[in-house]
């Protein structure tokens, strides 16, 4: 079977999606460098973009201030804002954030089997 059909077949079997797409979509989000990283310091209890920035001290403000918006964007964060002074917000992992907590706990694990010099 050649590869043009095969691919054709694959979409046919997952409802006219190619296969991994579904993957291809969360790696968009989460497959950056520091999306991932994020997540962990507020599943952490990191909920302010100080904390974040102290326990990441290698990401840019900037970059941590897009993350964090694609990552509320996406349905992972909430962003929490009060009313006083100084004024403060707060970060929050939503459900949908803790439903990736363990696979990204596993994802942890290998790395530090498989890179643990780095």
């Amino acid at each position: 079977m050649d590869d043009k059909k095969r691919r054709y077949l694959l979409e046919k079997l997952n409802g006219g999606n190619t296969p991994f797409e579904e993957m291809k979509s969360a790696l968009r989000i989460i497959g950056d460098k520091w999306s991932s990283l994020i997540l962990i310091c507020l599943f952490s209890g990191d909920s302010r973009f100080k904390d974040m920035q102290t326990s990441l001290p290698n990401l840019s403000p900037r970059t941590l201030s897009k993350r964090l918006k694609i990552l509320e964007e996406a349905g992972l964060v909430t962003k929490q804002k009060f009313n006083e002074f100084p004024p403060r917000t707060i970060y929050t992992p939503t459900q949908k954030a803790y439903d990736l907590k363990e696979a990204l706990a596993e994802l942890h694990k290998w790395a530090k089997k498989y890179y643990p010099d780095c």
